[in-house]
Order: structure tokens, then C-alpha cells, then sequence
């Protein structure tokens, strides 16, 4: 019984209890993990295996989960290799107690006057040495505003400092436009209001929000968001998705920057000139006025990129997915198909315009209802007429029936060489990751590959040559990719049979 603002006894061990259960968390915080913990648990045994604890910290935005092993190996008492819920309780417990000691040395060392308080001016830096990389104040702001702290709150104490964290997890580090842009976009390709995207689906819908992806790499990043294995993200895991590619762009932003600092030797900067070279290899045209100092470090160069980023993305929602650049050269290109006082491409020019453009697919037979489904979808075969802005339609439309193709290709191997979820995520690795284009692998990529792991001599050099080319012939496609390279599909069937006849040890190193 409740007394005024006191428990009596048999309330006390209650609420003792629940505080135990839920190792000190809100219940916010204990029903995401509960969340998270039964879909990780796709066969229902009451447990998941600490390889996939890694994946679930990502998941829930943690910079630690590098520390999964030992994390695991901390609360795991039967050496089973798998968690039971408690245990993956206790997990996060611990976790938590590391990020808040790390906190708590951060703001003892940021202190001026022992308050024992944070300056939010602070978070920042605090941020990004527990590995949240943010370059957006704005997003700072509303987190601290979204957390009950507000915006007047000028100093944190540890409470607070934990609260904001875990507002700025569940924010997946986005402002509040950003997560608007996301959730319309995801509602607008939600065509059957199942509250999912499938892996069609979401590449389309990350191309609308500026996100310049193929179906192989939505692929790749798709497990580490889809710890379900349903095939499709709900909302929550479509924001996952949009937050590690955006910190993929940014760590390949960082990488260039990197390169250029070696080339040039100087010691951790650039001159705003070099900056500003490096920026235009990048896609990005401006100006010397865009950096501050005369010398950039790796800082100021990632702000600049973020900032110029998020413009190119909020340029391509605007412009249905197209940026500025890509919308002028389209442009100047379908400009070329239309005679003088037309605005729009018809009869001859049309046909000519569909086999420059799809060289392929307008001549396949196979492909040719598809292709008169998506005419029809742009009303072209009503009218007879394409304009510019169906015209733009019509392509995304066309990368989407491609993209369907793919998926069927890659789906018929998948079945055909028997590789388990785990092995087909570190083959999709190792092929993008070689592979100059995420499309398609040559010859000389592959040999890169597997030279890397076992060296290959002449003889071996020729025996691989001779099996690369026979799964050439063997192409699942025979239109894409046209040049001597194989495609996903036909790179697993490749690497399946290099397994089975266990090609230079290759099986037994694996």
C-alpha cells in the first residue's frame, strides 16, 4: 500500500523486483530490448547466439558493439555460445555501465568548475569520442529539446547525459525534417500499407531520399538492419538503414581525405585550395569560401562534406531522386531525341530514345511485356507521347524492373549453392568490396580476391582462368553485364564450385 509519497513493504519488493528485471532501465529502454531480443530469436528456442549480439547492439545504434565478445563472455554461464534473455540483459547493463564511466571521465576531465555538470557546449566532443559522429548542431538541439532537457538547459548532470544518449540512439542521429523526409518516403512506397518495405522496394525509396543505391548494396546492408531475416523493413529499420549509410558515406569521405593528406604529406591538414580539389573529385563543385581557415584538418572537411551532402539529398527529394547535375545532363540528353518546337519524344524518336538508352532490355523479348507495362504506367502508350518529367518517372521505373531481375537471378542461386545466411553476407562483402562496380566482377577482381587469401602461381593462375570462363558461358544473363564479368548470381555459382572441388585449399582456409 502506498503511504502519501511511501511504499510499504510488499510494494517495495516489487518495484525492487521490477528494477532488477529490467537491470535498472526505463521501460522505454527494457520493452526495444525485449523488441530487438524477440526478433533476433527467429527459432523461438528462448535464446540467440553471441555472433548475432554484435549485429543487435548495431542495431539499437550503440558505437561499442565491437565489444560484443567480451560482453558475452562476461554473462554467458554455460558456454553454450548463446544468450538467453537475462543474460542479454545483463549485456546491456554492462554496456551501459561502460558508456557511463566513459561519460563520467569525459565530463571530469571538460569540468571548470566542479560542478560536476556538463557544459552542453561539450556534446559535440563528447559525441565524437564515443565514436557518435554528429555534424549537425540542429540535430544536438532538438535531441536535448525531444529529451525533456530543453533548450535552456545550459549545464547536464550524469542522468541527463545518459537521457540525451539514448534520445539521440533512437533519433538515429537525424533531425526532425530528416526523419519527416524518411517516414513520408516510406509511406509512399508502402504501396500496400503493410507497414514494410521489401528488398525491391527499398532501394527505390532510398534513391528518392539522395541515397545513390543498387539493389547489391542495399543487400549488403540489409542483414545487419533485418535481424528478423523477414526480407522487409518496417520503419524503424528503414531509419537503421538510412543512418549506416549515411556513416558509410562519411567514413568514405574521410577515407579520401585521408589519401590526400598522404599525397601531400602534410601532417593531418590541407591547404583550402587542395580542399577544395578534393571536394570537386567528389562530385561536390564550390568555391574556396566554403572552409573557414586557409588550413583544413579532417574535421572541418567532414562537416563541409556533411553539409554538402545533406543539400544534395534534400536537392533529390525535391527532384525525384535526381540531383541537380544528374537532372541537367538528363536533360541535355533527352533534349537531343525531341525535334525543334516539340517538348516531348515521339514514333521514331521514342524508339530510338528507348534503344540508346536500354540497349538491352528494349530488345529482348523477355523483357518486352515489362517494358510495355512501364509505357502504360507513364501513359505513353495512350498518347504515343514521353515528356521530360514522365521521362524521369520512366527510368526509375526502369531500375526497378532491372533491380527485379537481379533479385529473381540472385534468389535462383541462392537456392541452387546451399550458402547459409552468414557465408552469402561475407561473399556480398568481398564482392563489392573488389569489385570496381557493385554490378558486376571481372576476371582480374577475382583473381585479386582469392590471390589475397592464398597466393597463386602460374599454373594455378591458368586453371582459374579456365573456371571463370566456363561460368561465362554459363551466365544466368546473357544481356547484363555485356562486357566479360559476371553478375552476383553467377559469382556465387563461381565461388561454390571453387568451394567444392576446394580450389588451391580454398575451402580449408575458409
Amino acid at each position: 500500500r502506498i503511504v502519501g509519497e511511501a511504499l510499504d513493504l510488499s510494494h517495495f519488493e516489487s518495484a525492487l523486483e521490477l528494477i532488477l528485471l529490467r537491470e535498472g532501465f526505463s521501460r522505454k529502454e527494457y520493452d526495444e530490448f525485449q523488441m530487438l531480443y524477440n526478433m533476433s530469436n527467429r527459432d523461438s528456442s528462448g535464446e540467440v547466439q553471441v555472433a548475432e549480439l554484435k549485429v543487435m547492439l548495431h542495431w539499437l545504434g550503440f558505437s561499442a558493439s565491437h565489444m560484443a565478445p567480451q560482453l558475452a563472455s562476461q554473462v554467458e554461464r554455460n558456454g553454450s555460445g548463446s544468450l538467453n534473455f537475462l543474460e542479454f540483459m545483463a549485456c546491456m547493463r554492462l554496456l551501459r555501465g561502460i558508456e557511463l564511466d566513459h561519460v563520467q571521465e569525459l565530463m571530469q576531465a571538460a569540468e571548470h568548475d566542479e560542478s560536476g555538470k556538463l557544459d552542453v557546449k561539450e556534446l559535440p566532443a563528447l559525441l565524437n569520442s564515443m565514436g557518435y559522429e554528429t555534424w549537425d548542431l540542429q540535430v544536438i538541439d532538438e535531441t536535448l529539446e525531444d529529451s525533456g532537457l530543453g533548450l535552456r538547459c545550459s549545464r547536464l548532470g550524469l542522468g541527463d547525459v545518459w537521457r540525451f544518449l539514448m534520445e539521440f540512439r533512437r533519433k538515429e542521429g537525424f533531425c526532425r525534417d530528416e526523419l519527416k523526409a524518411l517516414s513520408e518516403c516510406f509511406k509512399h512506397h508502402d504501396e500496400d500499407n503493410s507497414g514494410e518495405l521489401d528488398n525491391l522496394e527499398s532501394p527505390l525509396a532510398l534513391r528518392m531520399l539522395g541515397f545513390p543505391v543498387g539493389y547489391n548494396e542495399v543487400q549488403r546492408w540489409l542483414l545487419k538492419v533485418d535481424v528478423d531475416e523477414s526480407g522487409a523493413l518496417n520503419l524503424v529499420e528503414f531509419r537503421k538503414l538510412a543512418r549506416m549509410l549515411q556513416a558509410n558515406d562519411m567514413n568514405h569521405f574521410r577515407e579520401v581525405f585521408d589519401v590526400y593528406v598522404l599525397k601531400v604529406g602534410n601532417s593531418g591538414t590541407l591547404s583550402r585550395e587542395n580542399a577544395v580539389t578534393v571536394l570537386d573529385s567528389m562530385g561536390f563543385c564550390v568555391g574556396p569560401a566554403v572552409f573557414d581557415s586557409a588550413h583544413v584538418n579532417e574535421n572541418q572537411f567532414l562537416t563541409v562534406c556533411y553539409g554538402l551532402i545533406k543539400e544534395r539529398r534534400v536537392e533529390c527529394r525535391r527532384n525525384g531522386g535526381w540531383s541537380a547535375e544528374e537532372l541537367k545532363w538528363l536533360r541535355t540528353e533527352f533534349d537531343r531525341y525531341i525535334p525543334p518546337g516539340r517538348a516531348y519524344v515521339a514514333n521514331k524518336d521514342l524508339i530510338r530514345l528507348l534503344q540508346d538508352i536500354l540497349p538491352q532490355m528494349s530488345r529482348d523479348p523477355l523483357f518486352r511485356p515489362e517494358l510495355r507495362g512501364i509505357l502504360r504506367q507513364v501513359e505513353v502508350e495512350s498518347t504515343g507521347k514521353l515528356g521530360f518529367s514522365k521521362y524521369l518517372t520512366f527510368l526509375q521505373l526502369c531500375t526497378s524492373a532491372k533491380e527485379k531481375s537481379v533479385a529473381r537471378r540472385q534468389q535462383a542461386a541462392v537456392e541452387e549453392v546451399g550458402f547459409n545466411q552468414i557465408e552469402l553476407q561475407e561473399l556480398r562483402d568481398l564482392f563489392l568490396d573488389v569489385a570496381a562496380r557493385p554490378t558486376c566482377i571481372t576476371f582480374e577482381e577475382v583473381w585479386k580476391l582469392i590471390n589475397s587469401t592464398t597466393p597463386l602461381g602460374h599454373n594455378l593462375t591458368v586453371e582459374l582462368q579456365q573456371i571463370f570462363n566456363e561460368q561465362l558461358m554459363k551466365r544466368s544473363d546473357v544481356h547484363e553485364p555485356p562486357e566479360q564479368a559476371l553478375d552476383f548470381a553467377d559469382f556465387l555459382r563461381f565461388m561454390r564450385r571453387l568451394m567444392d572441388m576446394n580450389f588451391a585449399k580454398l575451402a580449408h582456409d575458409q
